[in-house]
């Protein structure tokens, strides 16, 4: 019988951490909302910043859908040209529609547990945070990343 409370204790001590590991995990936050973008970006040769415009949907989880155009991701990248390309993300701290719009900064302390490091985390003034990710084909774009560290993204709703 001394054996088998040592195993026990184990189990049930190791069972404890793993479902609790398991059920923070289960914590993260929800997202209010998904965004997709198809973006147009011009990027000079050799590293340089380029310059995006781009228009997108907005679709918040309470069935709400919005048109909006934005200006001013950053583009990176090693090849000078103009490239299309397409961003999908979450969004997140959005309840009304209209918060939606606003000037965005590169914000990665605001990134959600389990974000991608390659995205793009970006805040706006009034505390909206969407998560974009980069979707381009590898063997045509494979140097291109969205980047917000220089400038401010402006992103207005369409009416």
């Amino acid at each position: 019988m001394m054996r088998t409370y040592p195993m026990l204790l184990t189990v049930v001590v190791g069972s404890a951490c793993l479902f609790g590991a398991l059920g923070y995990a289960g914590d993260a936050p929800k997202p209010d909302g998904t965004v997709s973008v198809q973006v147009e970006a011009w990027t000079p040769r050799g590293q340089g910043f380029g310059f995006t415009w781009g228009k997108g949907m907005l679709r918040m989880t309470n069935g709400t859908t919005q048109v909006f155009t934005l200006q001013g991701i950053g583009v990176r990248g090693n090849e000078s040209g103009i490239a299309d390309m397409e961003a999908h993300g979450q969004v997140f701290n959005l309840k009304n529609a209209a918060d939606f719009a606003g000037t965005y900064k590169q914000s990665p302390g605001n990134a959600p547990a389990g974000t991608d490091p390659k995205a793009l985390v970006m805040k706006n003034e009034k505390g909206v945070v969407v998560v974009l990710g980069l979707k381009v084909e590898t063997e045509t774009n494979p140097y291109l990343t969205l980047d917000a560290s220089d400038q401010d993204v402006k992103v207005k709703i369409e009416r």
